[in-house]
């Protein structure tokens, strides 16, 4: 019986790891944007953690600065792949990005500076 649990295992592992060699990457990484660099280095000593996202929104690649920590209170930002703001969490548009965008993936987190509180 454990060999037949092993092999089974060492299958969906392969089968899952595998790749489409015809895959089209939607989320470039975010050193092919300026904008966004600059936005990395402007949140780089945030007080809160913050994420930045990538993903899929209405068929274009879509960038969003979303704060994550608990204890801190913001707007999340959504932004196209120029750096051009689209709409914020302040807005009824980001109820459905919120829950319509595809591929969501973090790019890059800022996280509270050491001894933050």
């Amino acid at each position: 019986m454990k060999p037949i649990l092993t092999t089974l295992l060492l299958i969906m592992l392969f089968t899952a790891c595998s790749r489409d060699k015809n895959e089209i990457i939607l989320c470039p990484e975010p050193v092919d944007h300026p904008w966004l660099a600059e936005k990395k280095k402007e949140y780089s000593s945030c007080l809160c953690k913050t994420n930045f996202l990538s993903g899929s929104y209405e068929g274009r690649q879509v960038f969003e600065i979303r704060l994550v920590d608990i204890i801190c209170d913001g707007i999340n930002m959504v932004f196209d792949e120029t750096g051009k703001e689209l709409f914020h969490s302040g807005q009824a548009k980001y109820d459905d990005y919120y829950a319509n965008v595809k591929n969501s993936t973090v790019i890059w987190t800022c996280s509270k500076p050491a001894g933050g509180q």
